[in-house]
C-alpha cells in the first residue's frame, strides 16, 4: 500500500512540476473574448469572464509551480487595455469623465513587474476601451523607449490612432499578425497627411501582418493606403470609410497570399466613369441587357447562344459565359490589372459606383473566388445594375458559391421586375447561397421563383430581405407577389435548401394539392399578405407538408417597423394586420407536429 501511495504522490508531483500539463489543465478556465458589439449574451459572458479570471488568480497565488502557467493564461487575452494598465501605480479616474491616468512615479521595480506580465499577452480585444489620458501614453512611451510594450502580441482589436497623438504606437510589435485600426480625431485637412504618416509608421513597426482592418473616422479628409506595398504577407484586408484606388489595388493584385478583400472601390474619375458607361451603351450592352425585361421577346437563339458547354436553365432563361455574345458585349477590359492578379483571392466584398465595380470585377474575377458581395452605394438606374450583373455572370469563376447584392436606394416610382435585373445571374448554376437586398418592392412572381429554383438547384440559402416593403406596399398595393406555390417550387427543386427568406407571400388561395416533400428546410422568414382571406390552419398544413423539419422558433415575420413618415394609426393597423396571423399559425404547427411525433412513437 505504501508503494502505491508513493507512486501516486510521484505522479502528482510530475503533474505539478510539468508546465505543459498545468497549462493544458488551466486552459479550461481561459476567459472568453467579450465583444458588446457582437455578443447577444453579453452579460452572461461578462460573468463568465470575471469567474474565469478569479479562478486563475487564485491558482496563480496558490504556489510557485502554478504561478507562471496560470498567469500565462490569465494575461494571454486582454479584453480591455485599462485592465492591464491597472498594474501601474496610482491608476486613477480623474472624475466624472472616467478618464484614467497614472498619478504616481513608476520605478524600476514597477516596470520590471509590468514587463513580466506584458510578456504573456498575445491578444488584446479592446472593443470597449477605457478612456486613457494622453499623459499616460507619454509615461508608457518614455519607459518603452524603442521597444514595444507587448513584445509577443499577435492580435490587436481595436487600436485607436489619433492624428494628434502617436503614443499608442508603442503597442505595436513585429510579432503582430492581426491588427484592427480606427483613425480618429482629424478636424483639420492637414490631419489626413498625419494619418498617412501614422499608417506608414504602422507598416514599419509590424511588417508581418497577415490580417489588417482599417476604419477612418477622420472628418476633414481621408488618408490614402499608399503604404500597403510593405505588407507582402497580407492575406486579408478590410477597409472602411476609405477608398481602395487603382494604385493600391494593383499592388494588392501582385501579392501572392491575399485571400480576402473588402472595401470601397474607386478606379475611374467622373469623366472616365461617364465615358465607360457611354462606351458600354455604344457596344450594345444596355440593349442586350434590356432583352431580359420581357420573357419570350426577341430571338431565343440569340439569347441562348451556341455554346454547347453552357448551363441550360429552362424556359426563357439565358446563358452568359465567356465566349458567348453577351460576354463579348458585356465588358471592355481596360488592362488595369495584368494576368495572374489576385491569384489567391477567395472572398471579395466590394462597394461603390456601378461603373467602378464593373471595371474592377471584369478584370479581377479570374481567381479561385468562392464568395462575392457587391454593394452599390449611389443612386443609379436599374439598367446599370443589370449591366453590372451581366459582367458578374460573364466573368465569375466556376468556384463561386456565394453571392450577395445590396442596393439601399430607391429605384423610382416604377422600379420594374426583380428578374429584369437578376436574370443574367441565373447562368451561375453552381451558387449555394444567394442574397438580393433591394429596398424597393419589385414585382416578383411564382414563375420567377420557378426560374430561380431551376437555375440554382444546389441552393442552401436564398434571402430576399424585406427592405422597405411596408412603405412600398402602401404606395403600390398592386405589386405582383409570389403565392404559396413559391414554397412548393423551392421544396421540389432545391433539396439542399436550409434557409429561405422572402418579403411576403400571398396565401389567400389554398393549392389543389401540396406534395409531401419532407424537405429539410430549417429556417423560414416570410410575411403573409392578406389581400384575400388568410386561413392559418391551411398555411400551417402547407408548411408542415413541405418542411416538416423546420425549426418552429425560426418562423417569423421580417421585423420591419413602419417608416416614421407613416406612424399614423391607419398605417399602424395596416402593418399589424399582416403580423397577427403567425402566432396562430405557429400554434397550429406545434399541434400538428406534436400529433405527428406522437403517432410515430406509437407506431415505432
Amino acid at each position: 500500500m505504501n508503494d502505491m501511495g508513493s507512486s501516486s504522490n510521484k505522479a502528482a508531483h510530475r503533474v505539478v512540476y510539468s508546465p505543459d500539463l498545468l497549462s493544458l489543465i488551466f486552459g479550461y478556465f481561459r476567459p472568453p473574448l467579450v465583444d458588446p458589439r457582437k455578443d447577444f449574451e453579453y452579460g452572461l459572458l461578462v460573468l463568465e469572464y470575471e469567474w474565469c479570471c478569479g479562478i486563475l488568480y487564485r491558482l496563480a497565488t496558490t504556489c510557485k509551480a502554478f504561478r507562471d502557467p496560470a498567469i500565462a493564461i490569465l494575461w494571454r487575452r486582454v479584453v480591455n487595455l485599462g485592465h492591464f494598465l491597472e498594474l501601474f501605480p496610482g491608476w486613477t479616474d480623474l472624475g466624472d469623465d472616467e478618464v484614467y491616468i497614472i498619478t504616481e512615479d513608476v520605478t524600476e521595480d514597477h516596470w520590471a513587474r509590468i514587463r513580466y506580465y506584458a510578456g504573456f499577452v498575445r491578444v488584446i480585444h479592446d472593443t470597449y476601451p477605457t478612456s486613457i489620458h494622453p499623459y499616460t501614453w507619454s509615461v508608457l512611451t518614455r519607459w518603452c523607449g524603442r521597444e514595444p510594450l507587448f513584445p509577443h502580441l499577435e492580435s490587436l482589436t481595436r487600436l485607436r490612432l489619433s492624428a494628434r497623438s502617436w503614443s499608442p504606437l508603442c503597442l505595436l510589435s513585429p510579432a503582430l499578425r492581426h491588427l484592427d485600426i480606427l483613425l480618429v480625431d482629424a478636424p483639420q485637412h492637414e490631419d489626413a497627411v498625419v494619418g498617412n504618416l501614422l499608417l506608414h509608421e504602422m507598416t514599419t513597426l509590424c511588417p508581418n501582418l497577415t490580417t489588417l482592418h482599417i476604419e477612418s473616422g477622420m472628418r476633414a479628409a481621408t488618408p490614402s493606403l499608399n503604404m500597403i506595398h510593405r505588407l507582402v504577407n497580407l492575406r486579408s484586408l478590410t477597409v472602411r470609410k476609405m477608398f481602395l484606388q487603382l494604385p493600391e489595388l494593383q499592388i494588392l493584385g501582385r501579392f501572392p497570399h491575399v485571400e480576402t478583400l473588402s472595401g470601397t472601390i474607386s478606379i475611374l474619375d467622373e469623366s472616365e466613369g461617364s465615358r465607360a458607361d457611354d462606351e458600354t451603351s455604344e457596344a450594345g450592352m444596355d440593349e442586350k441587357a434590356e432583352d431580359w425585361e420581357d420573357e419570350g421577346e426577341g430571338d431565343d437563339e440569340d439569347v441562348d447562344g451556341d455554346d454547347e458547354e453552357g448551363h441550360q436553365l429552362g424556359g426563357d432563361s439565358a446563358e452568359i459565359k465567356p465566349g458567348s455574345s453577351h460576354a463579348l458585349t458585356a465588358t471592355r477590359p481596360m488592362g488595369f490589372f495584368p494576368p495572374g492578379s489576385f491569384s489567391a483571392l477567395k472572398t471579395l466584398h466590394v462597394d461603390g459606383r456601378p461603373e467602378d465595380l464593373k471595371v474592377f470585377l471584369q478584370e479581377s474575377l479570374n481567381t479561385p473566388l468562392e464568395t462575392l458581395s457587391v454593394n452599390v452605394t449611389i443612386p443609379t438606374r436599374p439598367k446599370k445594375i443589370r449591366s453590372l450583373f451581366v459582367a458578374i455572370a460573364s466573368y465569375s469563376p466556376d468556384t463561386l458559391r456565394a453571392f450577395s447584392f445590396k442596393y439601399e436606394e430607391e429605384l423610382g416610382e416604377e422600379p420594374g421586375r426583380l428578374m429584369d435585373m437578376v436574370r443574367p445571374l441565373l447562368s451561375l448554376s453552381q451558387l449555394k447561397s444567394v442574397e438580393l437586398n433591394v429596398v424597393d418592392l419589385l414585382d416578383f412572381s411564382d414563375e420567377d421563383v420557378l426560374d430561380i429554383a431551376n437555375a440554382w438547384p444546389i441552393l442552401e440559402a436564398f434571402r430576399l430581405p424585406v427592405g422597405k416593403v411596408p412603405l412600398r406596399t402602401m404606395m403600390h398595393p398592386d405589386r405582383e407577389r409570389p403565392t404559396h406555390r413559391a414554397l412548393i417550387y423551392f421544396a421540389m427543386n432545391c433539396p439542399n435548401l436550409k434557409t429561405l427568406v422572402l418579403p411576403d407571400i400571398e396565401f389567400g388561395c389554398a393549392p389543389v394539392a401540396v406534395p409531401l416533400a419532407k424537405h429539410g428546410l430549417k429556417y423560414l422568414s416570410v410575411a403573409a399578405k392578406d389581400r384575400t382571406p388568410v386561413y392559418p390552419l391551411e398555411i400551417a398544413m402547407i408548411i408542415e407538408l413541405l418542411f416538416p423539419y423546420l425549426d418552429l422558433e425560426s418562423i417569423r415575420v421580417p421585423p420591419i417597423p413602419p417608416p416614421p413618415l407613416y406612424q399614423d394609426s391607419w398605417s399602424r393597423r395596416w402593418y399589424d394586420k399582416d403580423n397577427h396571423y403567425w402566432p396562430e399559425i405557429k400554434r397550429f404547427l406545434d399541434s400538428i407536429r406534436a400529433g405527428r411525433e406522437r403517432g410515430e412513437s406509437l407506431a415505432g
